[in-house]
């Protein structure tokens, strides 16, 4: 169950630091099989649409005039793009640019299509290019000043021609230097990019961050590269994306959170800030609780917004650059929900998630399917499937018994608090929104979990199921007099 969620932001007028932000979800749009949305873009021209690129699943456009009802209108499956699959986009006026080319697995040629969405609900294909020089895929497009630029993994930057967008017309390409900064001994892969005026910056995954050269797009060139100057010893370099705000960039690292580089000499790019949430060194790629992927700035750059991978979403006031603050987010590590991409406007955000849970190889930092919960008790090497009853669930939080470890309750969007004894067949104990979900360690027979509205639930749980004790008044103590406890064996 892969897909987009819908959430509201805070509305600001200028700049200015902001201490919290909370997000509320206002609708979850699930794939069919595994599909993934890997980017979404909310229609520039401030119409109510949506566009996603979901891979395998095509290019899709929903009408979100009622953010809590999202309805697709529009749905292009890959063979309309010469069967290329749809990764990134790019709006410029009536223009939807669509980056082209599965980057995983078995690779694609990379490709763009350029098609008018003047009436969103109705776009029309303009045309499409694609180029078997360029056999690994394309994870970014972006435009400025009737160029196109195209992100082509491990074939690097590719330049288009795109003033006249019923002829797109080959440029030229460049290929950084793939040896540099040699941490690692595989190729890097143009993964993100951003412009300003003549200089592109490009995010060359292992290869670190590039300042390009752009005036004569016939043949650009190097004239800047940074990595972490205090990268961990054994450890490899992973430079997803990045987002300029006046001279400073900012850069997704992976499992190593982001930084803040200055800029404003290209060819001399410092450090201003690393911020490291997980703790990043050696092998922790895999299994990390987070791997920062896209990032946009919002409210006036007052905030940025990263996805995070396992961790979803984290948000982090830059008004002081030299010392991001974490601000808000939606941070549920190890609950197979995985976020990619994102977007936000005004006041709404959207997440794209995806489903990595039959892929073999190569291996994965994660496991993806947003949906129910899986147990290994050796450490990650394997996983048992517990979701009998859980196909089409996302779990907020899980608590486990102190003692039994054939006992669990985990709070759910949209199906409460299942409770798990043995067997995979899960049971709702309270009905509608559950959240955290915290068992008494001295008392494991008590449980107290989050429900829906923001109130709480105790619950007594015995072998054959807890039943509910009245939510007390705010400010009132909790209680669970009401119901005595039963015995858990």
């Amino acid at each position: 169950m892969t897909g987009i969620g819908l959430c509201p932001v805070p509305v600001l007028l200028c700049a200015q630091t902001i201490d919290t932000v909370t997000l509320s979800e206002q609708s979850f749009t699930h794939h069919p099989f595994v599909y993934s949305t890997f980017a979404s873009l909310f229609d520039r021209n401030d119409q109510p649409y949506l566009y996603t690129a979901d891979v395998e699943h095509g290019l899709r456009i929903y009408d979100i005039n009622d953010p809590m009802d999202p309805q697709e209108v529009v749905a292009q499956w890959p063979p309309v793009f010469g069967g290329l699959k749809p990764t990134n986009l790019f709006q410029e006026g009536d223009l939807l640019f669509v980056a082209l080319g599965g980057f995983q697995g078995i690779t694609q040629n990379a490709g763009l299509a350029i098609l008018d969405v003047a009436d969103p609900a109705n776009p029309v294909l303009l045309d499409r290019w694609d180029s078997s020089a360029f056999a690994h895929g394309a994870a970014i497009v972006r435009v400025q000043d009737g160029y196109a630029y195209l992100g082509a993994m491990s074939d690097g930057l590719v330049i288009l021609d795109v003033a006249e967008p019923t002829d797109i017309t080959f440029v030229s390409a460049f290929l950084p230097d793939t040896t540099w900064p040699g941490i690692v001994d595989y190729p890097p892969n143009a993964r993100g990019m951003e412009l300003s005026g003549d200089t592109l910056f490009l995010c060359n995954d292992a290869g670190g961050l590039r300042a390009i050269d752009v005036s004569d797009q016939s043949a650009p060139f190097e004239i800047g590269h940074y990595v972490n100057p205090q990268q961990p010893p054994n450890t490899a370099d992973a430079y997803n994306n990045v987002r300029l705000v006046g001279d400073l960039c900012f850069v997704t690292t992976d499992f190593c959170g982001f930084e803040v580089v200055d800029v404003s000499d290209p060819a001399n790019m410092q450090q201003v800030a690393w911020v490291n949430p997980w703790d990043c060194s050696g092998l922790s790629w895999f299994g990390s609780d987070g791997h920062t992927n896209e990032l946009i700035t919002a409210r006036h750059d007052s905030l940025i917004f990263l996805s995070g991978a396992d961790s979803e979403v984290l948000i982090y006031d830059i008004t002081a650059p030299a010392m991001p603050q974490l601000v808000g987010g939606l941070i549920h590590p190890n609950d197979s929900a995985v976020v990619w991409g994102l977007d936000v406007k005004d006041s709404l955000l959207v997440l794209n998630y995806i489903d990595n849970s039959t892929v073999i190889f190569p291996p994965q930092p994660y496991f993806a399917n947003d949906g129910g919960l899986n147990r290994s008790t050796d450490g990650g090497t394997t996983f048992e499937n517990l979701n009998a009853t859980l196909g089409l669930t996302q779990f907020n939080g899980v608590a486990l018994h102190p003692a039994d470890p054939e006992w669990a309750m985990g709070g759910t969007q949209d199906n409460g608090n299942l409770r798990y004894t043995g067997s995979p067949l899960w049971t709702d104990r309270t009905g509608s929104d559950g959240g955290f979900v915290l068992v008494r360690g001295d008392e494991p027979s008590r449980v107290l979990a989050a429900s829906a509205e923001s109130t709480r639930v105790a619950l007594v749980v015995g072998r054959n199921g807890g039943r509910p004790v009245p939510t007390p008044r705010l400010g009132s103590r909790l209680s669970t007099e009401s119901a005595p406890a039963r015995s858990l064996k």
